[in-house]
């Protein structure tokens, strides 16, 4: 594996709107970030976000990889009203340095979630940080590697951005496990005006211990709760108590970066059992004036666990 690489690629600026420049003030928030020192670091190309906007931005960086890359870490640097930062693979095919609006549930059902990473700036956000010893793998295969950042432009005028994402690397993984991601989430739902709740169900395929997990919502909000149904024979009572495995209670708006965590070890992980029946309910107060749907509200439990298998990447139930 080539020790560094570095993916920058510099494109016209992706404008969401056809307004002059000149006749707003355009506020600056394209990010810095420091050097990697073993790895490869990836520069988005400028965008412009409107006042107002809630969008995601996809880039295709020029990167290819013959063999597996073993990621120990990996940091987001963004503008202030920054979501997140993801790193993706492309199910069809993509052009190298290609930037594309991927707002939509079409456009997102073409990429595979690879890496989630941390986002050092701000100064709480630790939840995605894998524990020492673990590692994330990018397979060696002629997927494009695509990055795509999440904006909502709460501020009063148009902002420029340019997202950049460090990714740490190591060589040798001979005494370390490797990790991967297992999420539930619901993008199909359209949530009314006022108090409504939004539950989905899925089925645990393959024993999974999980190292750490944590909710998603957005600001609207209330609460968020994970509950286990475990897999019984046929003959067990049909009646059973669920146990609750992750909740909060009082959501807030801070939350949707800063959630809490709930965080395991290697030698005690959550234990998930092949067959456990799992329920993610997410209640919401949509005071938004009108109907809202993916991704300006999100349903989402997402956590890490090991050792991962062969496709690495599990979306509990597949929805």
């Amino acid at each position: 594996m080539r020790p560094l690489l570095l993916a920058t690629v510099a494109l016209p600026v992706f404008a969401a709107c056809a307004a002059p420049v000149d006749e707003v003030r355009v506020v600056d928030m394209k990010a810095t970030a420091p050097a990697v020192e073993r790895g490869f670091q990836i520069k988005a190309p400028t965008s412009r976000i409107e006042v107002g906007q809630d969008v995601e931005l996809c880039f295709v960086p020029d990167l290819t990889f013959d063999e597996d890359v073993f990621i120990v870490e990996a940091n987001a640097y963004q503008g202030d009203v920054g979501h997140h930062v993801q790193l993706y693979r492309s199910a069809v095919p993509r052009r190298k340095g290609e930037t594309f609006d991927c707002s939509d549930l079409a456009t997102m059902s073409t990429l595979l979630p690879l890496v989630t990473p941390n986002h050092p700036q701000k100064e709480t956000d630790n939840k995605s940080q894998l524990p020492e010893n673990f590692y994330v793998r990018i397979p060696a295969d002629s997927k494009p590697i695509v990055m795509q950042s999440h904006y909502v432009n709460y501020t009063d005028s148009p902002i420029e951005v340019a997202d950049i994402l460090n990714i740490e690397t190591i060589d040798d993984v001979t005494d370390m496990t490797e990790a991967s991601y297992f999420v539930i989430s619901d993008n199909t739902f359209t949530l009314p005006e006022g108090e409504s709740s939004v539950v989905y169900d899925c089925t645990v395929v393959g024993d999974t211990s999980i190292l750490f997990g944590f909710g998603h919502m957005h600001e609207h909000g209330k609460r968020i709760r994970l509950e286990r149904s475990a897999a019984t024979d046929a003959s067990a009572p049909a009646a059973v108590t669920p146990e609750l495995l992750y909740e909060v209670d009082e959501w807030t708006a801070e939350y949707r970066d800063y959630a809490p965590v709930d965080r395991r070890s290697e030698a005690e992980p959550l234990l998930l059992r092949d067959g456990d029946r799992l329920r993610l309910t997410c209640d919401y107060d949509n005071a938004s004036g009108g109907e809202l749907d993916w991704p300006h509200e999100m349903c989402v439990y997402f956590s890490a666990y090991f050792p991962a298998n062969a496709d690495g990447f599990i979306l509990c139930g597949g929805g």
